[in-house]
């Protein structure tokens, strides 16, 4: 109820009249009004549930001076003096003044509507109640009780709503939306704010009147992720992903007051959670699939600022970051320890090509120099310590090489005693340098022998089992550099092993494995009536398993076929319908490795008996690499089934 509409200001009573007078004012009102208003109004003010709202919207605390002011303003259509008015007959004067004013900036009428929710917040039921009973003893009318001030002052937000909401409506959208962003962030987002309605139905028209806009700006942003994920060239990707922040943080500037009172409320907002997962679905695409580290880093700590007000999807972006920023470190450090393993395979070839004692001591120095500064790695202990192991490897196949191939005894047991007392306190290592060192001293006391005395060097040679002139045990190198990764699914971190995608391609070589190497001679596990239970053990010294491997844009492809040795000797009734076989296959950066292989990929195989037992295909997975090339190992995992063989 506007003041202009108030039954007190149209007939020109005060609030403690009573039914004679208002009767009388509506008869003398009547030569000045349309009588029907006036009538309205008599009807309102004597029905007692119909005067509250009069009352409620109207000056009950005033003294009849101040109403002649009052009435006098509103006649005019001049603004009401506040001074020396309180409670709700300020908040009366504010809202009439609100309705006239026309504002230079959306600062002005941010404090006017701040000032108009601090007001309606203050309002005590108590105090109105006992005012207007006041008024109606008066006017010997029947008193108004606590809930029916209540209710009132329901109606009355509502009022208040629709003149705010009126005179909004007049502002452009730019204007609109930096005055409900400033009033969300001055009151709404504060720590003492006191949840005045007043704010929170400005903040609730405003999601209303913009929710088509900032739709229609979450699905653009929507279809360029989808975009982004389609585009292949790395310069493109990047390109997209700095235009694809700038709509986002365009987007944001209407998503802003509907996460702060989200924030506020605890309320989640919808529509920046799901936006917000799908960005953040994006960064660990760019790093997990892409390689693309840096990129994902821009558009996590972009969105970081975008997505503040939303507590848990704050933290994660928050935590992603830290986690990059630690990967591209990683990635930095991962890529120089790979070059200075180059060089120093350089170096082994340079050694290897002329051997001396000085260039032994020489790359006796680059190898400790390079150990010391993947300790001081900022990198988790297992990481660095298969690092340290590559290195040691490396280093001792040089070892080896100067022993097998160019009989370089003492350089090689020079080297070997170097790394010993480097590598000595890595448990994997320590006893293996150790037999080196004694395999070698012995091989040279053997060789001096025979040089000496070529009558005990013939006798000696035959029982030295083919031993002569090589280190027992097979040389390997593990090169794998660990890095941790942020993501695995949608709302989850995790960690991952992985290197920086490598643009190249290539076919690769196989290697092998200590202790983990095929054997043609493995042995049969068999039943009196010639029925052969397979396993991994025994499985190829009954088929062929021949693979080949190619490794072109971070993809490696495993091609396979199995065919039996035998298969004429397979067909009875004893053999397995279906044999299950399981191979692993296990990438490396490098040509040798120790211990037993840790396979990136597993794939299951049925062989069928009605098909031969014969089969072929390939099977595809990811691998992360900084170099050109990568090294392959392909081997059965499991097996189980059962031949027959005549």
């Amino acid at each position: 109820m506007v003041l202009q509409n108030n039954p007190f200001y149209l007939l020109r009573v005060s609030c403690s009249a009573g039914r004679r007078e208002i009767v009388s004012a509506c008869d003398e009102m009547s030569f000045v009004l349309d009588p029907d208003i006036c009538s309205e109004a008599q009807n309102e003010l004597i029905n007692i549930n119909k005067r509250l709202s009069a009352e409620i919207n109207w000056f009950l605390d005033v003294n009849a001076n101040t109403i002649d002011q009052i009435r006098s303003s509103i006649d005019n259509s001049e603004l009401i003096s506040t001074d020396g008015l309180t409670a709700l007959s300020r908040l009366n004067a504010s809202l009439y003044n609100f309705s006239l004013l026309e504002f230079e900036d959306y600062f002005e009428a941010g404090y006017a509507i701040l000032d108009i929710d601090e007001q309606f917040s203050g309002l005590v039921v108590d105090d109105i109640v006992e005012l207007i009973n006041i008024n109606r003893d008066k006017a010997k009318l029947g008193s108004v009780q606590e809930q029916d001030v209540i209710t009132e002052l329901g109606k009355k937000r509502e009022e208040i709503r629709q003149i705010i909401t009126e005179k909004l409506s007049a502002l452009d959208q730019d204007t609109y939306v930096e005055l409900v962003t400033m009033i969300a962030e001055k009151c709404i987002a504060d720590d003492y704010y006191n949840d005045g309605v007043i704010l929170s139905d400005v903040v609730d028209q405003y999601e209303i009147r913009i929710q088509s806009a900032l739709d229609e700006r979450t699905e653009d942003i929507k279809k360029h992720i989808e975009i982004i994920e389609y585009l292949e060239d790395e310069s493109d990707i990047s390109e997209q992903v700095d235009l694809l922040i700038s709509k986002v943080k365009e987007w944001d500037v209407f998503a802003q007051p509907l996460q702060l009172k989200s924030q506020a409320s605890g309320i989640p907002h919808e529509t920046s959670e799901q936006l917000g997962s799908k960005l953040r679905d994006l960064a660990l695409y760019l790093h997990n699939e892409n390689g693309m580290t840096k990129e994902a880093l821009t558009l996590v700590n972009a969105m970081q600022g975008v997505f503040a007000e939303l507590g848990e999807l704050s933290d994660l972006f928050d935590a992603d970051s830290d986690t990059l920023k630690d990967l591209l470190k990683g990635q930095k450090e991962a890529k120089e320890i790979i070059t200075e393993l180059e060089f120093l395979k350089d170096e082994s070839i340079v050694l290897l090509s002329e051997p001396s004692s000085a260039r032994v001591n020489s790359f006796v120095a680059s190898v400790k120099k390079l150990d010391r500064r993947i300790k001081a790695l900022g990198l988790d202990s297992d990481t660095k310590e298969k690092l340290r192991e590559s290195l040691c490897y490396m280093a001792r196949g040089t070892a080896v090489e100067l022993h097998n191939k160019k009989q370089h005894t003492l350089n090689a047991i020079t080297l070997v005693d170097a790394l010993a007392d480097e590598f000595g306190d890595l448990p994997l290592l320590r006893n293996k340098l150790k037999e080196d060192s004694m395999t070698l001293k012995q091989q040279f006391v053997i060789s001096e022998q025979q040089r000496l005395h070529p009558t005990y060097s013939s006798r000696s040679s035959s029982s030295s089992s083919g031993n002569k002139g090589c280190i027992v045990g097979v040389l390997v190198l593990v090169a794998i550099i660990g890095l941790i990764t942020i993501f695995s699914s949608i709302g989850k971190s995790s960690s991952n092993t992985s290197s920086s995608a490598s643009s190249n391609s290539s076919k690769n070589s196989s290697y092998s494995y200590s202790g983990s190497s095929k054997s043609s001679s493995s042995s049969k596990n068999t039943t009196s009536n010639n029925t052969i239970n397979l396993s991994k053990s025994n499985f190829e010294t009954h088929f062929f398993v021949d693979t080949e491997a190619e490794f072109v844009n971070d993809k490696v492809t495993i091609t396979y076929s199995i065919t039996p040795k035998y298969a004429s000797n397979y067909n009875f009734p004893e053999s397995s319908d279906t044999i299950e076989v399981e191979l692993g296959a296990a990438i490396t950066l490098t040509q040798y490795s120790y211990g037993e292989p840790d396979y990136n990929k597993k794939h299951s195989i049925t062989l069928k008996k009605s098909e031969d037992y014969t089969t072929s295909g390939s099977f595809s997975f990811t691998y992360y690499s900084y170099s050109d090339t990568v090294y392959w190992l392909v081997d059965v995992t499991s097996c189980s089934g059962e031949i027959r063989q005549s």
